[in-house]
C-alpha cells in the first residue's frame, strides 16, 4: 500500500490500495473481540465492478465455524451490490450480514463506514447514518490466530477481495459503539453541513487548537436559547453551558481536560444545529 492524502487533507496520512495485491497485515490477535465488535474506516473509491475488502478478521465461508467479521463494499460471493457498504461475519458458524447501504460509496468522495455487531444484530452506518441492519448471531466471534486482521485485502483460496482506492483512520472496538459515538467519529469537516443547518446563522469556534480557553460566537440574534456541549471522542459529555441567545460571545473552558480531540455540539432549543471539532493542546 502507498501513502496518500487522508480524508482531512493531511498528506501521507492514509493508504492507497491497488485493487489486486496490496494489503496491511495487522497480525492474528483477536484484540478482545468476543461477543461484540465495532469497525470504523474512512474510504474513497470509484470501483464500479468489483467487491472491495475494507478491513476485518474473518476465517471464511467454507471454514468450520467461519468466525470473525469484515467491513466490505459489495458482495464477494454473489458478485453484486457494487458500491454498497455492508458489515458481515459470524459468531455462530453461519455467515451473517447487515444488509447493504442505500447510499453508494464508490463516488470518489471520502465516506465514513461503521459496522457494529452485538446483541444478535449486525448494522452498517455510512457517514454517521444507520443504513441497514439485520438479525444474526454474534456469540463468540473469536477467529483463529492464523487469520490476521487485514486492511485493504483478503486472500483466501475462495473469494479473495481487494481494495481499489484509499483507506484512512481504521478503528477497532471490542464493544458496540453508540449512535452518538458514531456521529462524533464520522463528523469530519462539518463546515458545509453546519451552514445548512443554521440557515442564516454562523457559528465560530476559536482559538482552535486551544491550550484551554475557548470561545463560541453565534453571529445572528435570531438564534434561540440553547446549550453548548463539549464531548470527548468516546461520546462522553464533559461540559455543558447555557446559551441564552445569539449575537453574543460565549466562553467555554477546556483547561481542566487532558490534551486531545473534542467536539462542541450546539443545540437550539431541543434541536442539534451544529457540530465542530476542537483540539486541546498542552
Amino acid at each position: 500500500a502507498t501513502l496518500t492524502t487522508g480524508h482531512e487533507g493531511a498528506s501521507n496520512s492514509a493508504y492507497q490500495f491497488n485493487g489486486s495485491s496490496d494489503l496491511i497485515d495487522c497480525g492474528g490477535d483477536n484484540r478482545g473481540v468476543l461477543n461484540a465488535v465495532s469497525l470504523v474506516a474512512w474510504v474513497k473509491t470509484t470501483e464500479q465492478s468489483k467487491p472491495l475488502w475494507v478491513a476485518g478478521k474473518f476465517e471464511g465461508y467454507f471454514v468450520s465455524g467461519g468466525r470473525g467479521y469484515r467491513l466490505a463494499i459489495g458482495n464477494e460471493y454473489m458478485n453484486n451490490n457494487f458500491g454498497r457498504a455492508n458489515f458481515g461475519g459470524s459468531g455462530s458458524g453461519v455467515f451473517q450480514v447487515s444488509g447493504y447501504s442505500s447510499t453508494p460509496v464508490n463516488d470518489g468522495q471520502w465516506h465514513c463506514l461503521v459496522g457494529v455487531a452485538a446483541s444478535q444484530s449486525w448494522k452498517i452506518y455510512v457517514d454517521g447514518k444507520l443504513e441497514s441492519s439485520a438479525a444474526g448471531g454474534t456469540t463468540n466471534m473469536v477467529s483463529a490466530a492464523t487469520r490476521p486482521f487485514s486492511i485493504g485485502g483478503y486472500s483466501p483460496p475462495a473469494y479473495p477481495m481487494w481494495m481499489n482506492g484509499d483507506i484512512d483512520n481504521v478503528r477497532l472496538y471490542n464493544r458496540a459503539l453508540t449512535d452518538h459515538e458514531i456521529e462524533c467519529l464520522c463528523s469530519g469537516d462539518t463546515t458545509t453541513r453546519n451552514r445548512e443547518l443554521l440557515r442564516q446563522d454562523e457559528i465560530v469556534l476559536f482559538p482552535n487548537p486551544t491550550t484551554g480557553e475557548l470561545f463560541l460566537r453565534i453571529e445572528g440574534a435570531a438564534f434561540k436559547a440553547g446549550t453548548a456541549q463539549v464531548i470527548d471522542v468516546y461520546g462522553k459529555l464533559v461540559q455543558q453551558e447555557i446559551i441564552t441567545q445569539g449575537g453574543q460571545l460565549h466562553q467555554l473552558s477546556l483547561a481542566g481536560l487532558p490534551a486531545g480531540v473534542y467536539f462542541v455540539k450546539v443545540w437550539e432549543a431541543d434541536q442539534p444545529v451544529w457540530l465542530g471539532k476542537v483540539i486541546r493542546q498542552n
